[in-house]
């Protein structure tokens, strides 16, 4: 995959990890170990989250160098974003009001949704780790 979106749900307090596995698509050969990891992590409580997308880690066939990441960020109601950063560097970011939840990723932390705020990463090598970080106005 080339370009991940993922649905981020923050607002309440939580810690979860999730691993994304890739293969070819086509054949068995990730029986064989031809498979690409890449973890995915996410602490939050109500003023702050941290998403760490993590280097991938293996190979396949056909497997893309670079990625691009694209994260819509779930806040609870009323939360107002102060300030996004992606690798200590302040990014833009997209308001997007409220939206439905459309696929669930690293859910249950934001019982009272909000609006979406949604932005992607500069597309880089998949060997390579981020850290973004959202703090909200008034923490």
């Amino acid at each position: 995959m080339d370009h991940v979106t993922a649905d981020v749900y923050v607002g309440g307090r939580v810690i979860n990890k999730i691993e994304l596995a890739e293969d070819d698509g086509i054949s068995n050969a990730y029986l064989k170990g031809q498979v690409a990891r890449t973890e995915v992590s996410l602490i939050a409580d109500e003023t702050q989250a941290t998403v760490w997308l993590g280097a991938t880690k293996g190979t396949y066939a056909g497997m893309q160098p670079n990625r691009t990441w694209s994260l819509r960020i779930h806040l609870r109601a009323g939360a107002v974003p102060d300030k996004v950063t992606v690798d200590g560097e302040s990014v833009r970011y997209v308001r997007e009001g409220h939206r439905p939840v459309e696929m669930p990723f690293l859910s249950g932390a934001a019982p009272d949704e909000g609006d979406v705020i949604t932005l992607t990463l500069h597309t880089t090598s998949n060997r390579l780790e981020h850290v973004v970080k959202l703090t909200m106005k008034g923490a």
